[in-house]
């Protein structure tokens, strides 16, 4: 179906902050700040953190208008080449669901963002916006999971828990377990496509069986 370009007012207020504070942003990346080079603290003293806590905001206001902010400047380079367009639908899934994950939950009010500061003319910019939704949610099918999303981005229900993961990896560590993580995320996005089940129809417990036989065979 079309999507339309009305919010609600909870997150239209969001998107209004980031667009007021984008300015903000731009001049703190000109200065070298925020840019993630010195940890936790680099990212907390910027010039729009500074700001945002002058504004008085919720600590989830701050973390949502920074994900809306992030993933509209990740978004920037490529509104207008063919956001996920691979001929593979697995690589294109991939590819759109790691350019979006920054955003979480806030990744459409991200694409107004970056769309508003691109310079092209107001309807230009729409159409793109409808042409972009209708890409990632109905050919897709990534919605459920960038919806629910957190400032670090939705990662999808594991298939696999810790205990069955070590099960199958009985000599991985912590850090490679987080590398494990990693590429069971990278599967799933690939492979799983609703909350029933795959693409082509398959069970979850066959996409069960395939996940674990990839693990084993990629550790």
């Amino acid at each position: 179906s079309r999507p339309d370009l009305e919010w609600d007012p909870g997150r239209k207020r969001l998107l209004w902050y980031a667009s007021f504070l984008s300015p903000v942003r731009e001049l703190d990346r000109a200065r070298g700040e925020g840019s993630g080079d010195g940890g936790r603290k680099d990212k907390r003293d910027t010039s729009l953190r500074r700001l945002l806590v002058s504004l008085r905001r919720p600590k989830s206001d701050m973390r949502s208008i920074e994900s809306i902010l992030d993933g509209a400047e990740r978004l920037r380079p490529r509104l207008w080449d063919g956001v996920g367009a691979g001929t593979d639908q697995s690589d294109a899934r991939w590819e759109c669901y790691r350019l979006l994950r920054p955003a979480g939950e806030y990744w459409r009010e991200a694409l107004v963002l970056s769309l508003a500061c691109s310079g092209r003319d107001a309807s230009e910019c729409a159409a793109r916006y409808v042409e972009l939704v209708l890409r990632v949610e109905d050919d897709l099918r990534l919605g459920p999971l960038l919806g629910g999303g957190d400032a670090r981005g939705t990662a999808t229900r594991p298939l696999l828990d810790g205990s069955r993961v070590r099960e199958l990896l009985p000599n991985i560590d912590g850090g490679g377990f987080r590398e494990v993580a990693c590429a069971m995320e990278e599967w799933q996005v690939r492979n799983v496509w609703d909350e029933d089940g795959g693409e082509g129809g398959r069970r979850r417990d066959e996409l069960e069986e395939e996940l674990a036989d990839y693990l084993v065979e990629s550790f």
